[in-house]
């Protein structure tokens, strides 16, 4: 014991060099100890453990205490072991999930090594070589349980917080493992973090359903490596191939035409649901050299549009775009201060502005101010006598550039007269997902597996709903754009078994996540507006105030670019080995973190018009037009954003840890005891320091130096083995600036 507490002292001196890096991730392991018929342990048998799918073999030697430990992916192995004057002893079709322990115990019986016994193995109700509480999804049960359709695909995550034990999804969209804090948990896929700070799931940069063989959900007690997390770990495992090929295709389809008329709808004649959706895609994998190479692919592809109905929006009628607001012209609402009728939804030129003092005479009309005080005058578009009609000469350049891109209203009314679509996201929605994985084994002693995910998602916005219009998406006024949101995720993972009792993994990982949002055609048209001291990349933001009770159309344009990509490297390491009782595990990790944050805003200008610029002071309620204001130029507010800057987050994270899982075992036999004591009376009572009586008053077994084997006494049962595993953990984590990384660059 005190030498396998200076192995790990001096392991964990290793970890201050950077090459030392960790943590197995999605790998689970076989372990175990291989007896003879007697009971006693057999030091230094070998042990071969074959993947039935593949082929692929990894060969180690038992401890001095008959003990052996194997990391290996997921999948469904046979176990063999072998010594020199015994009977190979073959365990078949032991099944080992995601991240779990498990215990194969083996036994042989005195012979020749070319006789074998082969036991096939069920899948044990308990894991007792391991602590550690989670629950499991194996690929038989997802692909039986149903999977919502949602939000471009089949949600693996969203599968994991709404189905499994001890998982819970909160009301804005965080979840927790265990009663944890929020966020606070680690996501792996193939043994790597996702590393995302901003967000704690996978869901806009998930690979495809069918690329995933299984995952589960580690709670607590979890072992050492996952020290970094706070609250859990959910671990999904990709598919690998295989000696054989296999494939498999599928397509969900959900369109109008499969649907029919509900009651409601037969009985007020609506419309079916415009909402379409096509989830497809299919994965193949397979040998590329038996026993050696194989490699997997998947794609799932997801196409979505519903342009739903949203209500009626109000755009200019083909008379406003040329000036004409004499529809609009209403009853008297009074008379200005030289005693003029006023009409409600007058227009008035913002240019005539001028103010006529008490009593004086207005030197444009010649009319004398009887109001009693000082009045502000303007006067209205009057074109020949016809009220309300603005000259063409005094629309302003920049915004009669873009009279031409306005819809032509669907209804001749003056408001509320064309369909807009519902919701803000997303009319139109794709998403493609690929996944490849190719695993070689490079020789006997070194396997290397390396997979890449590529996600894109690609949505219009709609925002708001209420400026955007049929034929979709009608750029650049509408306030549709597109986003792409997405990046790679890559794996590579690297097994060496250095001996017959040391096994070294290194994983490198690398993510990259991408959101380039507000993308628009808009800009084509910036530049022909001639507005001085804005970028041209895109169209100036400008809104319509709905005043006095008049609706009309929210907004035109939308928000400039932006993107903010984000990115981390991970570098990590396990070395574990067995001696003696002990199975040692140590490693440490790196974890390298950047994110760029280019949120522009308005750059190229908001503008904010209103009827207050096209009224008559003392009737500002009842007179002008906000879009009367816009043909001239009229602004009521204007802003522009001045991006100074580029932020630029980094972060570095070191960590390392040491564990000791110490297998230690007992023996229980059915013979009722009557009493304690040192007695070996047929009774069978306890006996701590002598031999141990089974039923029928036969000795316990004897171990090859003739020694008998301690156990304990129970009345109503027997167990030919059990065993318990204490465990040594220690745990660190450095993040900067404490550990001499730098926090930012």
């Amino acid at each position: 014991m005190h030498r396998s507490l200076r192995i790990i002292a001096l392991c964990l001196g290793l970890f201050l060099i950077p090459q030392w890096v960790c943590a197995q991730g999605q790998l689970g392991a076989l372990t175990g100890s291989i007896f003879d018929t007697s009971g006693a342990l057999i030091p230094e048998a070998q042990v071969t453990i074959t993947n039935m799918e593949t082929g692929v073999k990894s060969v180690t030697k038992a401890s001095s205490a008959g003990y052996y430990r194997v990391p290996v992916p997921p999948g469904k192995y046979q176990v063999e072991a072998l010594q020199q004057g015994f009977e190979v002893s073959v365990a078949k079709e032991i099944v080992v999930p995601v991240a779990q322990v498990v215990t194969v115990d083996l036994t042989l019986k005195i012979g020749s090594t070319t006789e074998m016994v082969t036991v096939t193995s069920e899948a044990p109700l308990l894991t007792t070589s391991t602590a550690e509480v989670g629950a499991a999804i194996t690929p038989q049960e997802f692909q039986t349980l149903p999977v919502i359709l949602s939000d471009g695909g089949r949600p693996l995550d969203a599968f994991v917080w709404e189905s499994l034990p001890g998982t819970t999804p909160d009301w804005n969209g965080r979840q927790s493992i265990n009663g944890g804090q929020d966020s606070s948990h680690l996501i792996l896929i193939d043994g790597a973090s996702i590393a995302r700070y901003d967000w704690d799931n996978m869901g806009e940069f998930q690979p495809g359903a069918d690329s995933v063989g299984e995952f589960k959900v580690q709670m607590s007690n979890y072992s050492a490596e996952y020290g970094e997390s706070g609250g859990g770990v959910v671990n999904f495992s990709l598919k690998s191939g295989s000696n054989t090929f296999h494939g498999a295709g599928f397509e969900y389809d959900v369109n109008p035409m499969f649907n029919a008329d509900g009651l409601l709808n037969n009985a007020y004649g609506s419309p079916k649901s415009t909402y379409r959706e096509n989830n497809f895609g299919g994965n193949l994998g397979g040998p590329i050299r038996k026993n050696k190479t194989f490699f997997f692919f998947n794609y799932e592809g997801d196409r979505y549009s519903q342009y739903a109905f949203g209500g009626l929006t109000s755009v200019p009628t083909t008379q406003m775009l040329k000036g004409n607001f004499n529809a609009w012209l209403g009853s008297s609402v009074g008379q200005d201060a030289l005693g003029r009728t006023v009409y409600k939804d007058e227009i008035f030129d913002p240019t005539t502005t001028r103010i006529v003092p008490a009593g004086g005479v207005d030197s444009v009309t010649g009319l004398t101010n009887t109001s009693g005080a000082d009045a502000t005058i303007r006067d209205p578009f009057d074109a020949g006598g016809v009220l309300n009609q603005i000259p063409q000469g005094e629309f302003s350049t920049a915004t009669s550039t873009l009279l031409q891109y306005f819809p032509t209203p669907q209804y001749g009314t003056l408001t509320l007269n064309t369909p807009h679509y519902g919701g803000t996201c997303c009319p139109v929605f794709r998403r493609d997902a690929y996944t490849s994985k190719v695993d070689e084994v490079l020789n006997d002693k070194q396997k290397l597996s390396v997979s890449l995910t590529i996600a894109i998602r690609h949505r219009y916005h709609n925002s708001p709903a209420a400026d955007s219009w049929a034929p979709w998406p009608s750029q650049p006024l509408t306030g549709a754009y597109t986003q792409d949101v997405g990046g790679p995720q890559l794996r590579i993972m690297h097994t060496w078994t250095l001996n017959d009792h040391s096994v070294n993994v290194l994983s490198l990982g690398y993510n990259r996540f991408a959101d380039s949002n507000h993308n628009s055609t808009d800009g084509r048209v910036t530049a022909a507006m001639g507005i001085s001291g804005i970028v041209n990349n895109c169209l100036p933001s400008m809104k319509f105030a709905e005043t006095n009770g008049v609706p009309f159309l929210p907004s035109i344009g939308s928000s400039c670019p932006g993107r903010e990509p984000e990115e981390s490297y991970l570098y990590q390491d396990t070395l574990s080995f067995t001696h003696g009782k002990h199975s040692l595990k140590f490693g440490g990790s790196y974890l390298r973190y950047r994110s760029n944050d280019y949120d522009t805003g308005n750059i190229s200008g908001a503008f904010q018009f209103d009827n207050l610029e096209t009224s008559l002071p003392g009737f500002t309620s009842t007179t002008g037009h906000p879009f009367a204001s816009f043909l001239m130029g009229a602004a009521h507010s204007a802003s522009d954003s001045i991006f100074r800057t580029e932020p630029g987050y980094r972060q570095g994270v070191m960590s390392f840890f040491a564990q000791d899982d110490w297998r230690g075992e007992f023996q229980a036999h059915s013979q009722p005891r009557s009493a304690l004591g040192d007695s070996d009376a047929q009774d069978g009572s306890f006996q701590p320091h002598g031999a141990i009586r089974s039923h029928g008053g036969e000795p316990a077994p004897q171990r090859r130096d003739g020694s008998r084997r301690p156990g304990l006494a129970g009345s109503l049962f027997r167990l030919r083995q059990r065993q318990f595993l204490p465990e040594l953990l220690l745990q660190g984590i450095c993040a900067a600036p404490w550990c001499g990384l730098p926090s930012q660059q």
